[in-house]
């Protein structure tokens, strides 16, 4: 059995500030949040992607075509990781690799590329890695579940100091046992950066100007792996609070790097077995 040994690495990225404050779980907690907001199953998409990668940009295309049918009951996520995504001969000098990511990668394993997983279910078989093809029925089945569990996400910002506030409201909807935690990462939608596409004619594969979307920017948890949320036998009803606060740095990282546009980043949460890490709920929201 393959030996889990992230739980323990704390992500020090060194152009960001993060603290975290928790606020205690909640036993039996119907009360505050929004009860008129519908409270569906959303699905994560993680998109395992890079800027050389001449076929990804057909994962792009699918996931906009789900969004398409389901619209925000999907929350997706590209993380470029791995050879494809190092910086290399112009016009690809740029850098989106993240220190999240690249544990992402190192522990799930992509099996080709486009890879993509949708809510991590059939790990830890190969069967995580999902087939493009496949991706749009499987999020059709996913989507029609009731959900087990509601995200509230809340986020206050404030321009002039760049500082980023967000509380994360999880509420479990039905009876559960076991233990599941907590991930809250920053994303950047609407990058103008070149991609590689070899769906193009030959001499035009180099898109100079294409629209990365939904890119993974930073980790706001203590960890990659999440922040412990609840353990043991969960009642419906059942709640936890944590906040977070988060210091958008001028560049993504050091080197290499492209300044965010606030007006285009989201903190995106999720919830996840820790036995299985199946994600069981996931949530999205501009952080302005």
């Amino acid at each position: 059995m393959k030996k889990i040994f992230f739980y323990g690495l704390i992500v020090s990225l060194g152009f960001s500030s993060c603290d975290k404050v928790e606020m205690p779980y909640v036993k039996n907690n119907t009360g505050g949040g929004d009860t008129t907001v519908a409270k569906v199953r959303k699905v994560l998409i993680e998109d395992f992607t890079g800027h050389t990668c001449g076929n990804c940009p057909g994962a792009a295309t699918t996931i906009n075509t789900i969004k398409g049918t389901h619209g925000d009951k999907i929350v997706s996520v590209a993380l470029h990781t791995n050879f494809y995504a190092e910086p290399a001969a112009a016009p690809y000098t740029y850098d989106f690799r993240t220190n999240a990511g690249n544990e992402y990668d190192l522990f799930f394993q992509p099996q080709g590329w486009p890879a993509g997983m949708i809510n991590r279910t059939g790990y830890p078989t190969t069967t995580h890695w999902k087939n493009l093809g496949d991706w749009g029925n499987i999020v059709n089945t996913l989507v029609a579940v009731p959900p087990d569990a509601y995200i509230e996400i809340t986020n206050a910002y404030n321009s002039s100091t760049r500082q980023l506030s967000t509380s994360i409201r999880s509420e479990f909807l039905n009876p559960l046992n076991g233990t599941y935690k907590l991930i809250v990462l920053l994303t950047e939608d609407s990058i103008v950066k070149p991609q590689k596409d070899y769906s193009q004619p030959i001499g035009q594969q180099d898109i100079m100007n294409y629209v990365h979307r939904h890119v993974l920017r930073d980790c706001l948890t203590s960890i990659s792996w999440g922040d412990a949320l609840i353990s043991g036998a969960i009642a419906a009803g059942d709640t936890a609070v944590k906040t977070y606060n988060y210091t958008l740095p001028a560049t993504f990282p050091a080197t290499n790097g492209i300044a965010p546009n606030e007006n285009q980043c989201h903190v995106v949460a999720y919830i996840y077995d820790a036995a299985t890490y199946e994600v069981i709920q996931a949530e999205e929201k501009k952080i302005k």
